[in-house]
């Protein structure tokens, strides 16, 4: 940068008396001879050893970026905070809620509450957040807007609700090359930095889309489920998304309990293979514990929190309610 360009903030004439001697651009100025040189070059009386050491530090302010702390930069780096259930203890057993920029697998056997669950995350999310947006890929067509707006009337009156239900976007899907569309459209949006700014995903089942290509007596299938998963994890990682994919519970021979679980009554493990959880950040396990509405969810194996961990809370009426958690525990 010229020093003429700062000429109307340096005394009046030290600019050409410094161009004078050869000094006309701040790295000149910064770089080039020490002060003490510079006054001795100057004509007599154009400035003093103070005055040239104040313009000198303006003339470096000037040309320098302003400066960041590390903490700074990890904040505008990782700009969005974990999504909550708004149940202290479901949030506590994740360490914080669902974390920004991860894959979680939620699986369960039928009626264990999975979709319910995250229909409730979803819709806090843009509660909490008014310029966020959730996407809510169905591949079932089981998906019911009377549904999500029975469960948002029911959340506290201290938050706003208008316009939460707009920045629900739902697909239908039913085979896996129109859910890379949807993908690719979400990306855009994502890249060109358009608000609402999706927060979350959602797929409503992962099951039907992938498990027709998987067979005992070929890799094609397997293969295309690998990248698929490694392509949600990009999109994670890249745009501070949540992603949650929904998978189906399958049975395990002799109806042993699951090893991977800490309760015995856990008799079925999710479905897609022994390999699907190993293409997730964590693989959380519902059962519906009775017909009282009470669930447990538990971490059966994460990256990001410990596993095992566990808590039973309460659903009624597909309404997730924070105050009525019934016991709550960390397995060892």
């Amino acid at each position: 940068m010229r020093l003429s360009a700062l000429a109307s903030l340096l005394p009046v004439g030290l600019v050409s008396s410094l161009e004078a001697i050869g000094i006309n651009t701040d790295i000149d100025l910064l770089f080039g001879p020490s002060d003490l040189e510079i006054l001795r070059r100057l004509p007599p009386q154009t400035t003093s050893l103070k005055e040239l050491r104040k313009s000198i530090s303006l003339v470096a302010e000037c040309s320098s970026p302003k400066g960041a702390s590390a903490f700074q930069l990890l904040q505008e780096a990782c700009p969005y905070r974990n999504l909550e259930s708004h149940c202290l203890e479901l949030d506590s057993i994740l360490e914080g809620g669902f974390r920004s920029s991860y894959v979680f697998e939620v699986s369960g056997d039928r009626r264990s509450g999975k979709s319910t669950l995250l229909l409730n995350v979803a819709l806090h999310s843009l509660v909490d957040d008014p310029e966020a947006e959730a996407v809510w890929i169905d591949t079932t067509g089981d998906f019911s807007p009377d549904r999500a707006a029975q469960v948002l009337e029911c959340f506290s009156a201290d938050k706003p609700k208008i316009g939460v239900l707009e920045r629900l976007q739902v697909a239908l899907a039913v085979d896996i090359e129109t859910v890379q569309r949807v993908m690719q459209v979400i990306i855009s949006r994502l890249y060109t930095s358009q608000k609402p700014r999706a927060r979350c995903i959602v797929i409503d089942s992962i099951t039907p889309l992938l498990g027709p290509y998987l067979s005992s007596t070929s890799t094609q299938g397997h293969a295309i489920m690998t990248s698929f998963m490694r392509h949600l994890r990009s999109i994670a990682r890249t745009y501070s998304l949540v992603i949650f994919v929904i998978n189906n519970a399958t049975g395990i021979l002799g109806s042993q309990p699951n090893p991977q679980s800490i309760f015995p009554d856990t008799v079925k493990k999710p479905a897609l293979g022994v390999s699907f959880p190993y293409l997730t950040d964590a693989t959380l396990w519902l059962t519906a514990i009775g017909s009282g509405g009470i669930y447990r969810i538990e971490v059966l194996r994460s990256r990001i929190s410990r596993t095992n961990a566990w808590c039973e809370f309460v659903m009624t009426h597909g309404i997730l309610l924070p105050d009525k958690v019934v016991r709550d525990r960390v397995g060892e």
